[in-house]
């Protein structure tokens, strides 16, 4: 669930359909059907498979470390246990909205896909406006990108930067595009990580 991966679906979605001047809303629906079910089931087998176990070591070491300490007492333990599991049901439900979200936009912004006859007609009011949106926000990505391998390479702790672009590029570039568009965002972290 990235912008790559949203990206390549949308793509591989729509690319049997680029010489068709119409679909018919089964066609359309034919395919839409036959990706969900795919993802469905690989989300399904990545949701069994996510699940682990493993101990971290609190406090009690060498070098001091006053977060880790902090650990050690609000889990009242020496060596906790920590791990992740998925439930799957709501994993299935948000990966169903998922998809179904990327394929619409992906039937949005699209300038050469077809559509059913009956939407034809709002075709020229919508798509050039979408198509134009998110030619934007992959802008905005980039130059996300651009500027993140910059302050990688001058800044120092480069893998802390990469880490930063790996897990939140778009989410903080669109932010950005927010500010830039006269948005403004309020933000507050409470508790030991505030």
């Amino acid at each position: 669930v990235t912008l790559v991966g949203a990206l390549v679906t949308g793509y591989c979605f729509l690319r049997p359909l680029r010489h068709h001047a119409v679909t018919g809303a089964r066609e359309l629906l034919l395919r839409a059907g036959s990706v969900v079910v795919l993802w469905l089931i690989g989300l399904a087998g990545l949701s069994a498979l996510a699940r682990h176990d493993f101990r971290i070591t609190v406090g009690g070491g060498e070098a001091e470390d006053p977060l880790m300490d902090l650990f050690g007492e609000l889990l009242d333990s020496v060596n906790p246990t920590v791990g992740f599991r998925t439930d799957l049901g709501p994993t299935l439900f948000y990966g169903l909205l998922w998809i179904l979200g990327v394929l619409l936009i992906a039937l949005l912004v699209s300038r050469k896909a077809p559509l059913p006859s009956r939407l034809v007609r709002h075709q020229e009011p919508v798509r050039p406006v979408a198509h134009a949106m998110l030619l934007l926000l992959l802008a905005y990505v980039l130059v996300g990108l651009v500027v993140g391998l910059v302050v990688a390479a001058t800044k120092g702790r480069p893998a802390d930067t990469f880490a930063v672009l790996l897990l939140g590029l778009p989410n903080i570039t669109w932010l950005a595009l927010g500010v830039g568009i006269g948005g403004s965002w309020e933000g507050r972290a409470e508790g030991p990580f505030g």
